[in-house]
């Protein structure tokens, strides 16, 4: 007989991968959502994001109505990467994808999108950071480190590198992100400084300044070209765990760069105007100077072997880095989350749902998650360790001054393929 009360799903995280999986599930009657999510508003500032064919694509299946807007939203182009110098060195080539699409789009877009596509009552509560998940004889009792509790039949985890639910999946064969041996210095600037202190061309293109060992620089536009999104990427062994709050000075900033050209230069210096983030605030930021703010550092973290990315007993499935955490070298990490809610909603888990009778009982609802959860990870999960392993082999290549045009293709390229499985 069906209970009369709902089935609660609690999703854990709400980024790009928590927004899309919510904008896409089949609704049924018994099933709510309620979505957590551990920073609070007004949200840090972000930066950008390479949308491939792969990621259009997938989107397109799964939520045509998504797709239709992230493809509107997008500065689509033909262009993957036009290839410059570092330092002084010859012109190198522009790589188009064989699709003919590429796109970009700032993370602040991308969330207003998703949020654009959620069910009318859903409800994100911020502030909420999960601390524990207790097994209950019929359900999960869920601690967040704010002191509040919520009780949940599912849950899915979409909180990121670091996630508490891949450790809760995982158990004993739980192990956590490694530090990858790379920095990015990360910024977002106003494309009429860029315009003015280097030109136009590198105000509206997408670039990558190779050809010198130990670091890489890509350059793209966002916001309809209201932006130029930096990402300057260099080898540092020895992890310094600089935290959040660093701050860089221009003087630290550059000695990451040696060998730099002039222009090279120039963009690391230019700083930042009035930020606009997302439609709840605008803060002041000074990026990638020495005035007040520093620019944002991440020390790169990855997944080396994959683990398992359900556990039948909590009735727990994870999603995008939570489950396949990868380095961001071939634009993979968000594409790859894509993919893998793709297989899940559309592929296993929707169907399944739209079959089951109105009044199923939770434990009807709870096996129909679980086999959904065995297929997706049986699909996707092979997939997901040869882009996690491309993705660190890529970085070696953009940091090595390797010049040759299939070496630094031909991963990418097989990304873009994965359409042809979709």
């Amino acid at each position: 007989m069906a209970e009369s009360s709902k089935f609660c799903v609690a999703i854990i995280g709400s980024g790009p991968i928590g927004k899309f999986i919510i904008s896409s599930v089949a609704p049924h009657p018994r099933i709510e959502y309620v979505q957590f999510e551990a920073e609070t508003l007004p949200l840090r500032p972000s930066f950008g994001y390479g949308i491939g064919p792969q990621t259009l694509t997938t989107t397109m299946r799964l939520n045509p109505a998504v797709g239709k807007e992230l493809r509107n939203q997008c500065i689509i182009g033909p262009v993957w990467m036009t290839f410059r110098p570092g330092g002084d060195g010859k012109e190198l080539p522009t790589i188009e994808t064989p699709q003919g699409e590429y796109g970009r789009i700032g993370r602040e877009e991308l969330l207003e999108l998703l949020d654009s596509f959620a069910p009318s009552n859903h409800e994100i509560q911020y502030g909420k950071k999960l601390k524990s998940a207790v097994k209950q004889p019929r359900d999960l009792k869920l601690e967040f480190e704010d002191g509040t509790e919520y009780t949940a039949n599912a849950v899915w985890g979409c909180d990121g590198m670091n996630s508490l639910c891949r450790k809760l999946v995982q158990g004993a064969q739980y192990e956590p992100a490694t530090y990858s041996g790379m920095v990015v210095f990360r910024n977002k600037v106003d494309s009429r400084k860029i315009t003015d202190a280097v030109g136009k061309v590198y105000a509206a293109e997408t670039h990558m300044f190779i050809g010198i060992k130990g670091w890489h620089i890509l350059t793209f536009p966002i916001a309809y070209g209201k932006f130029l999104n930096i990402a300057a990427f260099a080898v540092e062994e020895v992890q310094k765990k600089r935290g959040r709050e660093y701050k860089t000075s221009t003087d630290e900033l550059l000695s990451y760069f040696p060998g730099a050209s002039s222009t090279v230069q120039t963009l690391l210096r230019v700083s930042s105007q009035v930020l606009a983030i997302s439609h709840f605030k605008l803060i002041q930021l000074q990026m990638l100077n020495d005035e007040p703010g520093g620019c944002v550092c991440l020390e790169l973290m990855s997944m080396e072997t994959l683990g398992t990315f359900y556990n039948t007993d909590l009735c727990m499935t994870t999603f995008g880095d939570a489950a396949n955490g990868m380095l961001p070298h071939i634009a993979g990490s968000m594409s790859t989350g894509f993919i893998g809610v793709t297989t899940f909603v559309h592929d296993e888990f929707n169907p399944r749902i739209e079959s089951l009778e109105a009044d199923a009982s939770d434990a009807e609802i709870a096996g129909v998650f679980m086999k959904a959860s065995a297929a997706y990870e049986t699909r996707h999960r092979p997939l997901a360790q040869k882009l996690v392993d491309y993705s660190v082999e890529q970085g070696s290549i953009f940091s090595g001054a390797v010049l040759d045009v299939d070496r630094l293709s031909m991963r990418p390229k097989f990304l873009w393929q994965t359409v042809k499985g979709i």
